[in-house]
């Protein structure tokens, strides 16, 4: 009698890659309960910038990146380059299930986490071998045209200084020093600005990194004012990570 050809189901694949990452990964842990599933939208921005190698862009994403996956609770995690082309870059990464169903929880959530911090890599990787000027609006626009399936807010892990260098804003020439100055570059680049509603941004290195600490202050506040505007949505920033 011939043997029948042993049939390997999507399933089981999943769980023999999810295995091997997690056996590198044993010791993670998850704050939140096993029978809870994970349902939050979140997204990583990796700067591949010329600024980015000032602030060790890879540190961050080896750091507080797997911290920011656990804590937060992300269910889905989509991907987002920033460079000079940001929302038009070829560097891709699908987005990514941080909770499957066909596993053990306690197993899968800290090998998918693993996952996610491998293709974040892979995808900064990508990114710095584009042109390497630094468009933050283009990647907010890519941030919010990917937003994942999901319930609650939508948190992003923004690992970058956020200095917008591009034809249209040079933070390090524009005039940025009084809320004068930010107001009309607010308005000036209205139509750049994405809208983030019900939205978490969670940025690395804001302003940091720069040799004229008022202008990083500077930087701080533009966006903090840009993001009181109705135009774009009203998101927080919340500098857990930073």
């Amino acid at each position: 009698m011939t043997a029948r050809p042993a049939v390997v189901t999507t399933g089981q694949c999943l769980l023999s890659i999810l295995v091997v990452l997690w056996l590198a990964t044993a010791c993670g842990s998850d704050v939140f309960s096993p029978t809870t599933r994970l349902t939050r939208p979140c997204a990583v921005v990796v700067d591949a910038s010329g600024s980015a190698t000032d602030f060790h862009a890879e540190d961050r994403l080896q750091g507080n990146f797997p911290k920011f996956l656990d804590k937060q609770g992300c269910g889905t995690l989509a991907f987002v380059p920033l460079n000079s082309l940001s929302d038009k870059s070829a560097c891709k990464q699908d987005t990514l299930n941080l909770d499957p169903q066909q596993v053990d929880p306690t197993a899968g959530r800290p090998a998918m986490r693993t996952l996610a911090v491998q293709r974040a890599k892979a995808l900064l990787d990508c990114a710095r071998k584009e042109p390497n000027n630094s468009d933050v609006l283009g990647a907010l626009r890519k941030v919010a045209a990917i937003r994942p399936s999901g319930s609650g807010t939508y948190n992003v892990f923004v690992d970058s200084d956020m200095i917008q260098i591009d034809d249209r804003m040079n933070m390090l020439k524009r005039k940025i020093g009084t809320p004068e100055d930010r107001a009309k570059l607010i308005t000036d680049v209205a139509d750049l600005t994405p809208t983030l509603s019900d939205t978490v941004l969670f940025p690395t290195d804001l302003g940091t990194k720069i040799e004229d600490a008022q202008l990083g202050q500077d930087v701080q506040a533009f966006w903090t004012e840009l993001f009181a505007t109705d135009k774009a949505g009203h998101p927080t920033l919340d500098m857990t990570y930073a």
